[in-house]
């Protein structure tokens, strides 16, 4: 069994630094229309790992020549939105290898909808910063 200690950090293109988290998933909750929680971070933090764990794999792992490294990967430990979008499309795929049926599948897609449609329209202003 492999633990990952992940730090993660989102950076404001303008400014070139680290934004607060808080702020971010105020933003994510007035985009989706849904009431920020004092307690626990919209849905988009929790789908991150996926998306980082992939990226970091094939960032390590993948040949540099192979297709979805060539078409991804940029930085290994820096993504756009748009990358992360991407790998958490990979992840949702990997995902499918762990599920008994194409509905379990569609619901991950459809939980991933809200966090890639607001990933896209921030995709001009903030990027990520990763490491395990």
């Amino acid at each position: 069994v492999k633990i990952y200690s992940m730090t993660f950090q989102i950076i404001s293109k303008d400014t070139n630094e680290a934004i607060n988290l808080i702020d971010f998933d105020n933003e994510y909750c007035t985009f989706n229309n849904i009431e920020p929680d004092k307690v626990h971070y919209a849905y988009w933090f929790y789908v991150m790992e996926s998306a980082f764990l992939s990226y970091g794999d094939i960032a390590d792992h993948s040949g540099e020549h192979s297709l979805i490294h060539e078409q991804l990967v940029k930085d290994s430990r820096k993504l756009s939105m748009r990358q992360a979008v991407q790998a958490l499309t990979i992840g949702v795929g990997r995902a499918f290898f762990r599920t008994e049926t194409f509905e379990d599948w569609n619901n991950s897609v459809d939980w991933l909808k809200p966090v890639v449609k607001f990933f896209l329209s921030v995709e001009d202003k903030y990027y990520f910063t990763f490491s395990f």
